[in-house]
C-alpha cells in the first residue's frame, strides 16, 4: 500500500560485519530496500570500531540510507564518541606525482593558506561536495550524443535527449577509492600494500568491498595458471614489488 510513500528497510546482524554487508546488498538489490537501520551499539560496542568497517563500505559504496536509533545506546552520547580513530585517520595521503603537482598550484592559486580544508567554497568552508557533482560533473558527463548539450539543458532540443556512451558514467565518490584499489590490484601490489595506501583498518574491508576483479582478470588468470601447469614450472605465491620510484608521494 502506497508505496510512494512508504518504503521498507533492512535489518541485518551487524555480530557478523562481512554476512550484514552481503544481506544488505542483497535487500537492496533484490527486495527492494531503501536503506539499513540500527541500533546505536552493537552488543555494546561502537559502531566506528574498525571491525564493522566492512560494513560501512558496502553501505557507502551503495549509497544507502543508515538510520541510526540511538535508544538505550550511552556509548554514543558519552564525552569524545565522535572523535574518530586518532591520529591514524590525519595521517598523511599517498598520491602520484602528478596529482601532487595539481595539489600545489591548486594551493598557490587560492593564496597557499597554512591550514583549513583544500578545497573551501568562498566563505572558507569545506565546499560541499553534492553541489560539485550536481552542477559541474554530472552536467559533463551527461550530455546528448547528437548535439552534446547537458541533459538539464537539452529541454528545448528538437530531438530525444540520448546520453553519450563514450562519456564515463558517474559511480559515485567511493568509485575514486575502488578504482585506485583495483588498478594497484591489477597490476599486482599486494593486499596489505593497499590497505595501507587506502588506510583501512582490516585488509577483509580492502578486499571485499574495494578491489573489483572482472571477467578479464579471472579470464587471465586461468590462462597464466594453464601456461605454467602445462610447463611444469612452480607458481610464485608473492606478487612482485613495485618499483620504488613509481611509489606514490604523500602530501600534509
Amino acid at each position: 500500500m502506497h508505496p510512494d510513500r512508504f518504503v521498507a528497510m533492512a535489518s541485518v546482524p551487524l555480530q557478523f560485519p562481512e554476512l550484514a554487508a552481503q544481506i544488505l546488498e542483497d535487500g537492496v538489490k533484490r527486495l527492494g530496500m531503501r536503506g539499513v537501520t540500527m541500533g546505536g551499539h552493537i552488543n555494546g560496542e561502537d559502531p566506528s570500531l574498525p571491525k564493522y568497517d566492512v560494513f560501512w563500505a558496502r553501505a557507502s559504496e551503495m549509497g544507502e540510507v543508515v538510520f541510526m536509533h540511538p535508544g538505550g545506546a550511552e556509548n554514543i552520547i558519552r564525552e569524545g564518541a565522535f572523535r574518530g580513530r586518532g591520529a591514524r585517520s590525519k595521517a598523511p595521503i599517498p598520491v602520484i606525482r602528478e596529482l601532487a603537482k595539481r595539489l600545489e598550484s591548486h594551493h598557490v592559486r587560492v593564496g597557499e593558506p597554512k591550514s583549513g580544508p583544500i578545497f573551501r567554497n568562498d566563505a572558507g568552508k569545506p565546499m560541499d561536495l553534492n553541489n560539485l557533482l550536481n552542477r559541474t560533473i554530472l552536467p559533463a558527463l551527461n550530455r546528448c550524443a547528437a548535439c552534446q548539450e547537458s541533459k538539464a539543458e537539452h529541454d528545448k532540443a528538437d530531438h530525444d535527449f540520448e546520453r553519450d556512451p563514450s562519456l564515463p558514467e558517474w559511480r559515485g565518490w567511493h568509485a575514486f577509492r575502488r578504482g585506485l584499489a583495483t588498478n594497484l590490484y591489477r597490476l599486482g601490489v599486494p593486499d596489505k600494500t593497499i590497505q595501507a595506501i587506502l588506510r583501512h583498518a582490516n585488509v577483509t574491508t580492502t578486499q571485499t568491498c574495494y578491489i573489483k576483479t572482472v571477467s578479464d582478470d579471472a579470464k587471465a588468470a586461468m590462462e597464466k595458471l594453464e601456461t605454467l601447469l602445462a610447463s611444469n614450472r612452480p607458481v610464485n605465491s608473492a606478487a612482485p614489488l613495485p618499483d620504488p620510484s613509481t611509489l606514490p608521494v604523500t602530501i600534509h
